[in-house]
C-alpha cells in the first residue's frame, strides 16, 4: 500500500513539474541541408525520436516523409528556403500539415534516386552542439 501511494505521489509530482514535456508533441529544433555533387543531406533534429513513414512517388520523382506527432514550426516550414537552385539532387521541398497528427515533407528530386533514411540519437558533450543533452536526428541522403 505504501509503495503504491509513493509511486502515485512521484507520478503526480513529475506531472506537475513537467506537464508540457509529457503532453507536448515533438518539435523540430533544427533543419539543415548540405548539398554536394554526389548527394544532398537533409537533417531534422529534435529532442525526442522522430516517428516517420516514407514513400517514393513517380512523375515527378519525389520522396514523401510523414512526420508523426511533429508540430509544424518555423524550423520545419523554412526547410524549403534552404534548397539552392544549384542543388544537383533536390529540385524543391514542400512542407505542410497533412492532418492533426502528421506533418508532411515532400522532397521533389531532380532524377530517380536511391534514398537513405536513418535515425540517430546521441548525447552531446558541447554547448556548441545542441541546447539539450540529447538530440535525435532523421537523416535523408540521396
Amino acid at each position: 500500500m505504501f509503495k503504491s501511494n509513493y509511486l502515485k505521489t512521484i507520478f503526480i509530482l513529475i506531472w506537475l513539474i513537467f506537464p508540457n514535456y509529457i503532453l507536448a508533441k515533438n518539435t523540430i529544433e533544427s533543419a539543415r541541408v548540405w548539398p554536394a555533387r554526389e548527394y544532398t543531406r537533409v537533417t531534422l533534429e529534435s529532442i525526442k525520436p522522430i516517428s516517420n513513414d516514407q514513400m517514393i512517388l513517380k512523375n515527378p520523382d519525389r520522396l514523401v516523409i510523414d512526420l508523426h506527432d511533429i508540430d509544424l514550426n518555423d524550423d520545419l516550414k523554412n526547410l524549403s528556403t534552404k534548397i539552392l537552385s544549384s542543388d544537383p539532387n533536390i529540385k524543391q521541398i514542400r512542407v505542410a500539415k497533412f492532418n492533426n497528427q502528421v506533418s508532411r515533407v515532400v522532397i521533389e528530386l531532380r532524377a530517380e534516386s536511391k534514398i537513405n533514411i536513418f535515425s540517430r540519437s546521441e548525447e552531446h558533450t558541447s554547448e556548441l552542439q545542441s541546447h539539450s543533452d540529447l538530440v535525435c536526428r532523421l537523416l535523408l541522403e540521396k
